[in-house]
């Protein structure tokens, strides 16, 4: 039980960790695996094992994708 709580209390602690890390526009150009929409995200979370590192890369992916082509179509 005490290791479910640890557990619990980490799941947090990582997901911030990871959106908190910046994405460079390199690092998503040309991707295609990248969700475009939130019910293209929630399709891949319920097909998929995410733990929750993994989910929080993910959600980091799409919402810096979204950016970036918001920023981009911006300034051509």
């Amino acid at each position: 039980m005490i290791g479910f709580i640890v557990w619990c209390l980490k799941v947090p602690e990582v997901m911030y960790q990871v959106l908190e890390q910046p994405l460079d526009n390199d690092e998503l150009k040309g991707r295609d695996d990248i969700p475009q929409t939130l019910e293209e995200f929630m399709d891949e979370v319920k097909n998929s094992i995410f733990d929750a590192k993994a989910f929080a890369l993910k959600l980091r992916e799409m919402v810096s994708y979204g950016l970036y082509l918001l920023f981009d179509v911006n300034t051509n």
